[in-house]
């Protein structure tokens, strides 16, 4: 992960556009992306499509949407739920219904422990993490990561779901192409 030295103002990177985006972090930008893991990207664009497709939930989602977790961080999550009956700003700053993570190399235990705690500081109730190479689910619970039983992550009081089953399926065609 490359960090960047030189401090940047919050207003300076809400309007500056980068290619690839990247987080902010207390001043710094951070780069969160691995160009060598395109599983990474197409797992992000099923898991969006699996949201988008059903819109009898009410939801619409999109992926690395800059999310204002506090004042002084910014953050990309790869996948982010959000109600479809307003409009929202370029930057969230209301919690999204859920977010998801993808694990990718260039995640460590302690980058996912803080991201969990920012997200559910923000007042985000639904924070999943995938990783695709053990194909386990994790939900954030009682400040931690919780390993769930199964392929489905269920958000409480309400018909929206993700089953990971078909989705880890047509990774693996995906892969078997390459």
């Amino acid at each position: 992960m490359n960090t960047q030295a030189e401090l940047v103002s919050l207003a300076e990177y809400l309007r500056t556009d980068y290619d690839p985006d990247m987080e902010y972090v207390d001043g710094h930008l951070e780069d969160i992306h691995d160009m060598v893991q395109s599983v990474h990207g197409f797992l992000q664009s099923l898991i969006s499509s699996w949201f988008n497709q059903r819109e009898e939930w009410g939801v619409i989602s999109g992926v690395e949407i800059r999310t204002q977790v506090s004042a002084t961080r910014v953050r990309l999550p790869d996948v982010v739920v959000l109600r479809d009956d307003r409009d929202y700003p370029p930057t969230l700053i209301e919690p999204p219904l859920i977010v998801i993570e993808i694990l990718s190399p260039l995640d460590t235990h302690s980058r996912l422990h803080q991201k969990g705690r920012e997200y559910a500081a923000m007042g985000i109730r639904n924070i999943w993490l995938i990783d695709p190479e053990a194909r386990t689910l994790r939900q954030w619970q009682n400040n931690a990561w919780q390993l769930l039983d199964g392929n489905a992550f269920r958000v409480a009081d309400s018909p929206v779901y993700l089953d990971m089953a078909p989705l880890f399926a047509r990774l693996d065609r995906h892969r078997e192409k390459q």
